[in-house]
């Protein structure tokens, strides 16, 4: 889904932007090899929630690997 997304960057102050979320959520615990989780992409700064893990309890979990 498209999204609009607003916060406060502790260099930048204030920051608005566009940005695409994919979530992957099953209603049960996923199968061993599932994944759960979302994607976030924002191409406006260099902010990229873009991986999914197994989860065994069911657990979304939000994993970011880089940030401004």
């Amino acid at each position: 889904m498209n999204v609009h997304i607003s916060g406060t960057s502790v260099t930048l102050g204030a920051l608005e932007a566009d940005g695409v979320l994919l979530i992957d959520c099953e209603i049960n615990p996923p199968a061993p090899g599932g994944v759960e989780g979302i994607k976030l992409n924002v191409p406006a700064f260099p902010i990229n929630f873009d991986m999914t893990i197994f989860s065994p309890g069911g657990l979304t979990l939000f994993v970011s690997r880089s940030h401004p």
